[in-house]
């Protein structure tokens, strides 16, 4: 896949493609890591781990106390 910059200013952009945005999950105003390994552009979405991991524990805390509740709904 290839794709062209965009001149803004004095600046280039990279447009991040569609597809990528929703398997990254990624908004405007998530940020991104961006490092240069040789002649290679790497860009990675900074994740906070710490809100990932109250999301997760959260998650399994509901499950473990409505978990028949949630197998009712869903019949």
């Amino acid at each position: 896949m290839q794709h062209s910059l965009t001149r803004i200013g004095d600046s280039l952009v990279f447009v991040i493609p569609k597809d990528i945005q929703e398997r990254w999950n990624v908004l405007p105003e998530t940020p991104l890591e961006v490092m240069a390994d040789g002649d290679s552009l790497i860009l990675k979405p900074v994740r906070n781990t710490d809100r990932e991991a109250a999301i997760e524990t959260a998650m399994q805390e509901a499950d473990r106390r409505y978990s028949d509740t949630f197998r009712r709904l869903a019949q």
